[in-house]
């Protein structure tokens, strides 16, 4: 005979729903464990795109600040404005090495960031060519 069997039906009834309460517990826990699990892994993940995004960022601010400096040299004759120049071309270096140390989650992410991308070759190839212009003005100019 069961241990069960001499238990009243009402008895039977309250030790099944305390089962049921007990295993819906359970089954929440490991929902709710699941679940923050994951929203740790989306935070991750959203701080490392935040990184690739401010480094994209500082790569084309140094594009910019290169072009400015170049231009106000182009205008001026000023020799500071070449050095700021030559400065900005390695912190250039400097942030296009960083951009390609960061990890891609996503293959969205590899091919925009990509040194073949076309928004990143645009970026070098202007700086490139400006920086080929002034090397020749420097020439022409005897420096």
């Amino acid at each position: 005979m069961s241990k069960l069997a001499h238990l009243s039906v009402l008895q039977k009834v309250w030790f099944a729903s305390i089962t049921a309460l007990v295993l819906l517990l359970a089954i929440n826990a490991m929902q709710s464990y699941q679940a923050i699990t994951e929203l740790k892994d989306q935070e991750i993940s959203s701080g490392t795109t935040k990184a690739k995004l401010r480094s994209a960022k500082e790569v084309f601010s140094s594009v910019q600040d290169a072009e400015l400096h170049l231009l106000a040299y182009l205008i001026s004759h000023k020799q500071h404005h070449l050095d700021l120049y030559f400065k900005s071309l390695e912190r250039l270096d400097e942030h296009v090495s960083e951009l390609k140390q960061l990890s891609y989650q996503l293959p969205q992410q590899h091919s925009i960031f990509k040194p073949s991308s076309k928004p990143y070759s645009l970026a070098w190839m202007k700086c490139e060519k400006t920086s080929t212009r002034v090397i020749k003005n420097l020439t022409w100019r005897g420096y």
